[in-house]
């Protein structure tokens, strides 16, 4: 994103004081600023993000039965977090400020985090929004570009990794270094089949397919099974000892 002025960076930080020192969370005032004249275009803004240089990785395609102005306003107006949020991201935004740029029949929204107060500490010429805020451009007929930094979503935590290790010490028996082995080759096996069989699979000449997402649900039944008939999994907890041979002692003649 271009460098945005001093001016209204300065607009941002006095609009977020003010609210700080106004009526106390969550009953604060909503704030928006308008700080520029309607018209012109997002070129430049566009343009310096580079994105002719990114990296695709991923192209997601859903579609879902809902009001689409409901989710996209509700998106938007930053005072949603102080309800819908409160108990999770709610103190690290700011839901007093909004800030606000219409250029031609597009407008981009500035939603700010708490601490963007801390650019005041440095020197004018090197303040920024971009770690501080989720700059949303809204671009006719019906395009949405996001620009947020420092965001998190399930898939950089690795939920489904974390559930299968769960269930390979489960099945295994989490008290032996031998239970975690056979748990790993047990669900690492059986997973494999199942993510197959979401696609269809020869099973004795007869073809299984299941609905999508049933691997997980019955690899979540196998491993409450173990935990109810076998809490201490297949192995019992004991660990596998190979059988030493027993050495004769050697006579020693006299």
């Amino acid at each position: 994103m271009r460098p945005l002025t001093a001016g209204l960076l300065s607009l941002a930080l006095l609009a977020c004081a003010a609210g700080a020192s106004a009526q106390q969370f969550p009953a604060r005032p909503v704030r928006m600023i308008v700080p520029f004249v309607a018209g012109g275009g997002a070129e430049d803004d566009l343009g310096s993000f580079g994105l002719d240089g990114y990296t695709h990785v991923e192209t997601r395609s859903n579609v879902w039965n809902m009001n689409w102005k409901l989710v996209l306003d509700t998106f938007t107006e930053s005072y949603h977090i102080r309800w819908l949020h409160k108990d999770s991201i709610a103190p690290a935004f700011n839901s007093d400020c909004v800030i606000f740029e219409q250029f031609g029949r597009n407008c981009a929204s500035i939603g700010l985090r708490a601490n963007v107060l801390d650019e005041v500490a440095k020197p004018k010429e090197e303040w920024s929004l971009l770690p501080y805020g989720t700059i949303q451009y809204f671009l006719v007929p019906n395009a949405l570009l996001v620009h947020q930094l420092g965001s998190i979503t399930t898939e950089q935590v690795y939920l489904e990794l974390t559930f299968l290790t769960l269930a390979m010490l489960v099945v295994g028996g989490i008290t032996s270094l031998w239970g975690a082995v056979v748990g790993a080759l047990a669900i690492s096996g059986l997973d494999s089949f199942l993510t197959q069989a979401e696609q269809g699979v020869h099973v004795l000449g007869f073809k299984l397919d299941l609905p999508s997402g049933s691997r997980l649900v019955c690899l979540a039944a196998i491993m409450a099974l173990v935990l109810i008939l076998r809490p201490s999994g297949l192995t019992g907890g004991r660990e596998l000892r190979l059988p030493r041979r027993r050495r004769r002692a050697a006579e020693v003649g006299a």
